[in-house]
């Protein structure tokens, strides 16, 4: 087998050693020809930056992001070949992103922004607009950059001064986004489908269903929510599979994230940086995963 290029496994200091369903694909890519290393975004000691860059697990990205946007300018300043695609990453760092899928037809939950420079006089016009802020679910207020529900808050009333707070709140490090509270979601869930690309095209290659706990309206298990592996429906594929032909371009990896809205499927979020890809769940999904990065980066 010839000689191929060395891979790092972006991942951050609190999972410097891969999260478990990732620390199968480094036996993969070994015996794929690769030289596999754990790399930690922000090692102040790392000098270079091997040619080839899996992104994995660099979860508190969103916490140090004027220091993440620097590395992704070394990644390019350095030519690395980074998966998914450096210009990719960089389009779905803000979620700001929905609005341009929304305009190509993707199906999405209503959503207001409110930009961290904005004024008193425009949050107040933006929050006095809202369509649904005296829905009995509430909104959910989130920044616009962030992962893992940081600084996400439900506020059950709705009322204007209470949804300010919560704003308030996110503004100090970043811009917010303000949508309705999906009541379905305690019964229904949050379906995630996981895509591989190896050049030819998307590929479905398995699903999970999240559902929260009793205590917590987030699904994270963390936050006490639950996993299974599930098959979706013609509808949630119909809904994932034109969100993928929506991006801006193709991609090695895609998670695509939907809730139940108002008694059908829209798009939650595109994950396309480091989404957890739930291995576990699909049987030989990460050997899957190998075979098309193998074919996508022509090794």
């Amino acid at each position: 087998m010839a000689d191929k290029p060395s891979i790092g496994l972006l991942t951050c200091a609190e999972h410097a050693g891969l999260i478990a369903d990732d620390r199968a694909l480094i036996p993969l890519l070994s015996r794929a020809g690769f030289t596999p290393e754990i790399m930690v975004w922000n090692d102040a000691e790392r000098e270079t930056l091997p040619p080839l860059i899996l992104v994995r697990t660099p979860w508190d990205y969103y916490k140090h992001y004027p220091a993440f946007l620097k590395f992704l300018d070394w990644a390019e300043a350095s030519e690395v070949r980074l998966f998914n695609p450096l210009s990719l990453v960089r389009w779905n760092l803000d979620k700001r992103y929905l609005v341009e899928l929304e305009g190509k037809g993707v199906p999405v939950l209503p959503t207001a922004w409110v930009d961290k420079e904005a004024t008193l006089w425009e949050r107040d016009q933006i929050l006095v607009q809202l369509p649904w802020e005296k829905d009995e679910h509430g909104v959910v207020v989130k920044p616009t950059v962030s992962a893992g529900s940081f600084l996400t808050s439900r506020v059950k009333s709705g009322d204007l001064v209470d949804v300010d707070r919560a704003v308030a709140a996110v503004l100090q490090v970043q811009s917010a986004m303000i949508q309705p509270f999906a009541s379905e979601l305690a019964e229904r869930g949050e379906l995630s489908l996981i895509y591989f690309n190896d050049g030819t095209g998307w590929e479905l290659s398995h699903s999970v269903l999240k559902k929260a706990g009793a205590a917590d309206f987030r699904v994270q298990a963390e936050f006490g929510g639950s996993e299974t592996a599930c098959e979706p429906t013609a509808e949630q594929r119909a809904v994932a599979e034109l969100t993928l032909t929506s991006l801006p371009e193709p991609g090695l990896y895609a998670r695509i994230d939907l809730i139940p809205w108002q008694g059908a499927w829209v798009l939650s979020e595109a994950e396309l940086i480091e989404p957890q890809l739930f291995f576990r769940y699909g049987e030989g999904s990460a050997a899957r995963f190998v075979d098309a990065f193998c074919k996508w980066s022509r090794f």
